[in-house]
């Protein structure tokens, strides 16, 4: 299992380091991943799309995605149901 904690906005500025780190846990092969937002005080778009990214490029590699905490955008998109 990979635990991922997040601290700080998910933004469009950090995004892209975001998605980078996480991915980086995939290299490990884990059955497992966590996504800890519980830190996040906010998401923006941009910050939701690297989750889905993430998320998508993990289910291609059998690894299944538990995402925690996280701002009201994510359950006032209803993205929390995609993963």
């Amino acid at each position: 299992m990979v635990i991922a904690e997040v601290r700080g906005v998910l933004d469009e500025r950090s995004a892209r380091r975001f998605e980078e780190t996480v991915l980086a846990g995939l290299d490990q092969d884990p059955v497992l991943m966590v996504v800890d937002l519980r830190e996040v005080p906010e998401v923006d778009v941009s910050g939701v799309a690297a989750i889905v990214r993430v998320t998508r490029q993990a289910g291609a590699r059998d690894v299944d995605v538990f995402v925690t905490g996280g701002s009201a955008l994510l359950g006032f998109t209803g993205v929390c149901g995609f993963f």
